[in-house]
């Protein structure tokens, strides 16, 4: 009997360290969760915070973009105003030229034609045209 209670008490020691050692190695385990969990939430943040920063960055540089382009618009839009400008200028010039030629074609008679021409080549002098 006292053998057998010696064997019960050594199987009962035996069962507390080895409950002791299961505890203590869950305690590890759960530490190491922990670090885990802390590790990824770590990573998660950083990750999110590059995210953002390059988000700030993309959205940076469209706004650029898009200014550049407008910048462009802008200036080929300037540029055809000056040419359609010029444009009608020109046209005005020969209309306004066509006009006075039939104004005056209308309003000298062939005399006064003759002397406008001589007083012109007066005028002119020496000129002298080369081919």
């Amino acid at each position: 009997m006292q053998k057998r209670a010696e064997r019960i008490q050594s199987q009962l020691e035996q069962a507390k360290a080895e409950e002791e050692n299961a505890l203590k190695l869950k305690a590890e385990y759960e530490s190491k969760l922990q670090d885990i969990q802390k590790e990824a939430d770590a990573i998660l943040k950083e990750a999110r915070e590059k995210a953002l920063k390059q988000e700030s960055s993309i959205i940076e540089q469209a706004r650029q973009e898009s200014e550049t382009i407008r910048n462009r618009a802008l200036a080929d839009i300037e540029r055809e105003k000056a040419k359609v400008t010029d444009e009608m200028k020109k046209e005005i010039i020969e209309v306004a030229s066509l006009m006075a030629g039939k104004f005056i074609a209308s309003s000298i008679d062939s005399e006064k034609h003759n002397d406008l021409i001589n007083e012109i080549i007066e005028q002119m002098g020496d000129v002298s045209w080369h081919n």
